[in-house]
């Protein structure tokens, strides 16, 4: 009689659990398996995030993911007595589906999870935390080395980096180690180690933290090493595509496929972001021609065409997707970019299938932009949003109040700049927090804060965890913060009811539309079936927005390139009209067009910085005849 196969054993088992989205492949561990494959290693990666689809319901896995309190779902079942505390700190914030049954499920998921691991076989177990999987790797390390003591337990990710790992290790003996920084150099040296084929001296694996057997935490003095981008291998899928937890019911979802071209940022100065901090490394990309041959593999391989780009900002990236383009590949791509993203740049995105873009905006004040330093004026990002909506590109975007320099002033000028924005893409509303390791963090006072604190939501954790990795499982990955002296309280009420108006009229479809006519342009608003035209025939006016219908320019160049047909104040006045009726944006000493105007070809303006519009009837002496008949 035929026995039932053994199960495969591996040396290492690699794992991503919730909260990563379930359709996106993770990069981390399928990069890690392709690594120590190629370098003799045997290892398997779990992608168990996907299997949540199993478990759970896609109206509480969409709830979790939009507001964040995945991390104390988990830490609910790591805290039995504390239960309730979880629960109650999570419905204090949220109007959530029943919380209860959802963490009955989760505890069946679990035991399923530890049960597939340890039928691995694998002597060490690496958990990724990137995407709010901390205190869920923590749960089922602490149930595998419940099961099989003895079994050997890292955790790795961008978030675990100076006092965040050595913390973790002291609080939570079922982690042995933690590797800071990139990990594919560090995670083979430590597989060699744990299966006894190389020496154990860990000071010598550079970006590693550990506990030795009395209990005490080290580090390696060594930063993680670096690999060479086009020298590593591409994510392995198989096990992505292939494994399932509950293979009799699996829902196996449409696989987005994760691809990096690049790693770290290559502006890296937010002060309020983490992708600068230095264990990051420095930027590097891989050649263009590297980058679409993964693609290309990879798209075979899940026979998928929707792709993700990891990479934090993809602005000076255009080589890969003129690469994609040249090969013929037909995609769905969803991209990431800065304020440092040209128009030609964009184009060639969208020529290679980008259909979701999301930029940094953050904030829609000048004064804020400097302090995020964000690199670039506001005037861009709404030029951005234009070229977004010609390009009918879909665009995500943050913008983040309760920052500790903020003045009511700004607060009101941002409201008054977004109601002039309605017919662009409206933003999400991101709560200011203090990032470890962010420029902020690193100069407080700079920023006018006085102390910091972990934020009230991590209050149902142990005091010791709270205090020393809060952050980390807070519902926004920062600290609190208290300003110096008696700031005078400030009311962002005005920007959360924006921000809702914003939204519900892009809900009815509400979008703005000229179209030009000889000596006159035609608004069109639309909201659901409702539509109404506004005409601007003003010869001052009709100059201005064709003038700027594809980029912004100052009033002054405005002038100079009318040849005399209108004098500054003409314009001045013009500008005034046309913004009292949000058709005109005004930021940095510029104007820019808010209409997306129908018949403009973006392709045609992409020569660097966009080139002036070659409009017959719109020359100099058609504009001193309008301006003679206007008079």
């Amino acid at each position: 009689m035929n026995q039932p196969a053994a199960p495969q054993q591996f040396d290492v088992a690699l794992v991503s659990m919730p909260w990563n989205i379930e359709q996106f492949t993770s990069l981390q561990i399928a990069t890690l398996k392709s690594y120590l494959v190629k370098q003799g290693v045997s290892a398997t990666s779990r992608h168990y995030h996907k299997d949540l689809l199993d478990y759970v319901g896609g109206e509480e896995r969409h709830h979790v993911h939009e507001y964040g309190y995945g991390e104390h779902l988990f830490g609910a079942l790591y805290y039995p007595d504390r239960r309730s505390d979880f629960v109650e700190a999570i419905k204090r914030r949220f109007d959530t589906p029943p919380l209860e049954p959802l963490l009955d499920r989760l505890h069946t998921y679990c035991e399923d999870v530890v049960r597939d691991l340890l039928a691995t076989g694998a002597g060490l177990v690496g958990f990724t935390t990137t995407h709010v999987q901390v205190m869920s790797s923590i749960y089922i390390a602490r149930r595998l080395t419940e099961e099989r003591p003895g079994i050997k337990v890292v955790l790795g990710g961008l978030s675990l980096f100076e006092q965040f790992s050595e913390s973790l290790l002291e609080l939570y003996p079922e982690i042995d180690f933690i590797v800071n920084g990139e990990g594919e150099k560090a995670l083979y040296r430590l597989a060699e180690a744990v299966r006894g084929t190389a020496d154990t001296d860990f000071e010598q694996i550079g970006g590693l933290s550990w506990r030795d057997a009395a209990g005490v935490v080290h580090s390696s003095p060594k930063p993680a090493e670096l690999v060479a981008m086009d020298a590593s291998p591409g994510p392995d899928l198989d096990d992505y595509l292939n494994i399932h937890l509950a293979a009799e019911r699996s829902q196996i979802p449409q696989p987005k496929v994760c691809v990096e071209s690049a790693r770290a940022c290559s502006w890296g100065k937010c002060t309020f972001c983490i992708e600068s901090i230095s264990s990051r490394g420095p930027y590097r990309t891989r050649s263009a021609a590297t980058v679409v041959d993964q693609v290309e593999r990879l798209v075979a391989d899940a026979r998928s065409v929707d792709i993700a780009f990891t990479d934090p900002d993809m602005s000076s990236r255009r080589d890969v997707f003129e690469e994609l383009t040249a090969r013929g590949l037909d995609l769905r791509i969803d991209a990431e970019v800065s304020g440092m993203v040209d128009l030609p740049t964009l184009i060639a995105m969208k020529r290679a299938g980008l259909s979701t873009l999301q930029i940094g905006i953050e904030s829609f004040t000048p004064e804020n932009l400097k302090r995020f330093l964000k690199g670039v004026q506001l005037i861009h990002y709404v030029e951005l949003m234009r070229w977004c909506a010609q390009l009918d590109l879909s665009l995500v975007y943050n913008i983040i109040v309760g920052a500790p320099f903020d003045t009511q002033e700004n607060i009101d000028l941002a409201v008054r700049n977004m109601r002039r924005l309605f017919s662009l893409a409206p933003p999400v509303i991101s709560e200011f927090v203090v990032s470890l390791g962010s420029p902020i963090f690193n100069d407080l006072a700079a920023y006018g804060i006085e102390s910091l604190s972990p934020l009230p939501e991590t209050s149902c954790y142990p005091e010791e965890v709270r205090q020393a990795v809060g952050p980390l499982l807070s519902f926004h990955a920062g600290y609190a913060f208290e300003v110096k002296g008696d700031r005078p309280k400030l009311d962002h009420s005005a920007v959360v009811a924006t921000v809702d108006e914003w939204w519900k009229l892009r809900d009815a479809g509400f979008r703005t539309t000229a179209y030009r006519g000889r000596g006159f342009i035609d608004v069109e608003y639309v909201v659901g079936k409702s539509n109404r035209h506004v005409e601007v025939s003003d010869p001052a006016e009709v100059y201005l927005l064709n003038a700027v219908a594809v980029e912004a320019k100052s009033l002054r160049r405005l002038a100079q390139d009318a040849e005399g047909a209108f004098s500054p104040e003409q314009l001045r006045y013009a500008a005034d009209a046309l913004g009292e009726r949000s058709l005109l944006f005004e930021s940095d000493h510029k104007v820019l067009a808010i209409p997306v105007f129908a018949r403009i070809d973006l392709a045609a303006h992409q020569g660097g910085r966009t080139q002036r519009l070659d409009l017959p009837w719109l020359r100099a002496d058609s504009l001193r005849i309008l301006d003679r008949a206007g008079s």
